[in-house]
């Protein structure tokens, strides 16, 4: 059974280890290469971890099992509903 919550600043190194991997892996997938990837540096993660909130800015849910094995983004845009902007699951 796997946990779902919403990320927060102290989940940064786990997100980061996951995205690392997703890059790797899944590399098509994504716009950013490992090496220039903001989102692979946890202090960027953590400061955007702390600040998201549905309201302000994007948010990611991360589903555990004892550790972070998937993500999903959302987003709301003004006047919108809540989007998806992003998700992965750990391939193994």
């Amino acid at each position: 059974m796997h946990d779902l919550r919403l990320l927060t600043a102290d989940d940064a190194a786990a997100f980061v280890a996951l995205r690392q991997l997703a890059l790797q892996t899944d590399a098509e997938a994504f716009s950013s290469r490992p090496r220039t990837d903001a989102n692979s540096k946890i202090d960027v993660v953590r400061q955007r971890l702390s600040a998201a909130s549905i309201d302000a800015g994007p948010l990611v849910v991360g589903a555990f099992d004892g550790e972070l094995r998937g993500g999903i983004g959302l987003v709301r845009p003004p006047g919108a509903d809540v989007q998806v902007w992003g998700f992965y699951v750990h391939p193994g």
